[in-house]
């Protein structure tokens, strides 16, 4: 089958977890449930979009699918033939062009087969041809499979009208899956919208923040209640909190049920604020190299749906492929293991958000230990030694052997330790370090077009290009204009036309080019009332967000705007503020007038600083679980976020600084690299390749037939 055989859910009810999101998975479970159980046939086929398989492995289990008769699984992809013997088919997929002219593909075909075995048997039966038929009836041919499109999460009206003029919306049925956020871990949930930074920067769409917005609201309405508080800053954020006032009143309207009342006094919700990050708003962040553990292995070997992909070197069986690059040696990989990475791996869980140096450190250390332990049971006699303590140290041998815990981890490490003494990486992140403390540019542009002359690939070469743009206020006009030059001889016609399109997202250009750009210098603006840089940093130290970049010393942006969000309002900072992308800053309140309408009011803090100055007051009371009372804020991502922001945030829920937990929501977990893979153009030219981006839309579909 298509789907992991591994365990592919993560605990989402373990201590200390703020908010229980387990009841979203249920809820999405039974929507897909509703969709399989309207198939009436006995023989069911299920051909999922590669983009949705993901989220449907993380739902609903293959068992409980063949339970319910679906008897086969497939992907979506072009090519290949339906089996007409089938009863009902049903597609899972994203409201996208591709994936309707895909299923347009597969259903005309089935049609046409179909029709051309009708015109076979009324050859055989020597029918004159001058009479009328039905060219898609006959009572010895059996009918086509009841063919049913289910779009991921809904039903959009281009969709419709793409399958309207492929010729196919009369022949299937359209359904929706209400799936939302997904929660991967127990303070992480996901939108998986890949192409959302894509949409929101380079084709103006507004669609994302209707997803979001909707997601909220729901996620509102299903788990956590109505929050008081709302804060943001950019374009898109501004835009969610308005169309989630929206999506309030047409409930309101159409009689909806009420937001659930799940804190201990009435009305009170399980999170206490929302705060709204527009990508846009700090582009910087992502095309930094990552040095967490969990975000170091993102940026190296790639984690997709949670699972890492290891390489065994052939005629070696001890050490894994640092990358792809050694099959291109001779060495070709005799194995591929493939490993779902999440809290359920008690060592990973520990590790995950750990600068890599002290990760390593971690397991040399437990390593050490349990040789210890295994020597110290070797040398002693047996009648010596205690049963349960021989018992425990087999368990914890067995949890970390054969591909898993500690065998599993001092692997990665090692893969990622020799990529990373690598010159090339090296040199990587000391052009970074230039860019973030400002030293001499020239140097980072000789390292570009390097990258370049030596055949990296697009993504990595425009990577720093991209990030030297933003923290120099603009490349020297003269440079711009080589470096484009440069990515058009090494990349063909699709490189200028990237380099365009970044352009057009604010993330590559020039000083002359980009001088009436008002947010032209905001990093050089910011730098140093946010402390982005700080000039002494310790691996083994995670006090201040610096130890995820710490070859740089960077603090990431976004991470600095959260710590202002939930130190009080936005009004303390205007200057700063008004310096960043995407417009001004705001701050509401959501809640009801006397008639019942939603409606949003001016900020109030009260019930925020309140539970913060309880959380911090040493006599406070404890919950049941044992921890005490923090207030919760949810941060919310539009257009992704990378892992290392993501440890920066749990780091801070353990500070007793901050003294907040948060709750993270975000279309995609991102790296610097796959977001400019989205962003890459070659699809939209049909030069199609494995990357993950979505194809381009060709218009002329919309066109009457």
């Amino acid at each position: 089958y298509l789907m992991s055989t591994q365990n592919p859910f993560t605990d989402l009810t373990q201590t200390g977890s703020p908010v229980d999101f387990s009841k979203l998975r249920e809820i999405y479970k039974r929507n897909i449930m509703k969709v399989v159980n309207k198939l009436k046939g006995r023989k069911k086929t299920l051909i999922m979009d590669p983009k949705v398989s993901g989220v449907l492995n993380q739902c609903i289990q293959t068992s409980t699918l063949k339970q319910h008769g679906i008897d086969q699984l497939y992907y979506l992809e072009p090519g290949g033939e339906l089996d007409a013997s089938v009863d009902d088919v049903v597609f899972f997929c994203r409201p996208r062009y591709e994936m309707m002219k895909t299923i347009a593909e597969h259903v005309l075909n089935l049609r046409d087969a179909r029709r051309q075995l009708i015109k076979q048997v009324r050859k055989q039966e020597q029918t004159d041809e001058k009479c009328s038929f039905d060219i898609d009836e006959h009572p010895d041919v059996a009918p086509l499979p009841t063919m049913t499109v289910c779009m991921v999460p809904r039903v959009t009206s281009l969709c419709m009208k793409f399958l309207d003029n492929l010729g196919i919306l009369d022949i299937v049925k359209l359904r929706q899956c209400d799936i939302n956020f997904l929660p991967i871990e127990p303070d992480v949930l996901t939108l998986e919208y890949e192409s959302a930074y894509r949409e929101i920067a380079c084709e103006g769409h507004n669609m994302p923040a209707y997803y979001v917005a909707s997601a909220l609201h729901k996620l509102q309405r299903d788990i956590i209640g109505l929050v008081p508080l709302v804060k943001g800053k950019g374009r898109l954020a501004k835009d969610v909190s308005e169309i989630m006032l929206r999506l309030r009143r047409e409930a309101i309207v159409e009689g909806e049920v009420d937001m659930i009342e799940p804190g201990e006094e009435a009305g009170e919700s399980l999170v206490d604020a929302i705060v709204l990050l527009d990508r846009e708003v700090d582009t910087i962040t992502p095309f930094c190299t990552q040095l967490t553990y969990e975000g170091l292995t993102d940026e190296i070997l790639g984690m997709k749906n949670g699972v890492v992909t290891i390489k065994l070197k052939s005629g070696d069986d001890e050490e894994y492929a640092a990358s792809s690059e050694d099959e291109g040696e001779g060495k070709t990989p005799t194995k591929v293991i493939k490993s779902r990475l999440s809290s359920n791996d008690v060592l990973f869980k520990e590790i995950r958000d750990l600068n890599f140096g002290k990760a390593c450190s971690v397991l040399r250390d437990r390593s050490t230990e349990m040789q210890a332990h295994y020597q110290a049971l070797k040398e002693g006699k047996v009648e010596d030694q205690n049963v349960s303590e021989i018992g425990d140290f087999v368990r914890k041998l067995k949890g970390n052997i054969g591909g898993a815990g500690l065998d599993l981890h001092s692997t990665l490490a090692k893969t990622l330790l020799d990529k990373s003494k690598s010159y090339f990486f090296r040199q990587k992140l000391e052009m970074e370090r230039h860019c973030i403390e400002g030293g001499s540019i020239d140097a980072v542009i000789s390292q570009i077009e390097e990258m370049i002359y030596r055949g990296e690939s697009w993504e990595m070469a425009m990577k720093l290009a991209c990030l030297a743009s933003q923290t120099y206020g603009g490349l020297p006009e003269k440079k711009f204009d080589s470096i484009r030059t440069d990515v058009m001889h090494a990349y063909g016609a699709v490189g200028i036309l990237n380099s365009i399109v970044l352009e057009r997202a604010g993330l590559f250009y020039g000083k002359e080019s980009s001088a009436e750009d008002p947010n032209r210098l905001a990093y050089q603006n910011v730098k140093k009332p946010m402390k982005l840089v700080v000039d002494s940093v310790s691996e083994e130290s995670s006090n201040d967000i610096t130890f995820a970049y710490s070859s740089s010393g960077y603090a990431p942006l976004s991470i600095r705007l959260v710590q202002l969000a939930i130190r009080g309002s936005w009004k303390h900072h205007e200057e700063t503020l008004k310096h960043l992308r995407g417009g001004e800053s705001f701050e509401l309140g959501q809640s009801l007038n006397e008639y019942g309408g939603a409606v949003q009011t001016s900020a109030n803090y009260h019930s925020l600083l309140k539970k913060f100055s309880s959380a911090k007051d040493k006599k406070s009371s404890l919950d049941i679980s044992g921890y005490k009372k923090k207030p919760v804020v949810l941060v919310c991502f539009i257009g992704g976020v990378t892992s290392a922001e993501i440890s920066c945030l749990r780091q801070m829920s353990k500070s007793s600084e901050a003294g907040v937990d948060f709750i993270v929501a975000t279309t995609k977990v991102i790296t610097g690299e796959n977001l400019l893979r989205n962003m890459n153009q070659k699809e939209d030219l049909g030069i199609y390749d494995e990357s993950d981006g979505d194809r381009g839309v060709p218009w002329s579909i919309l066109k009457t037939r």
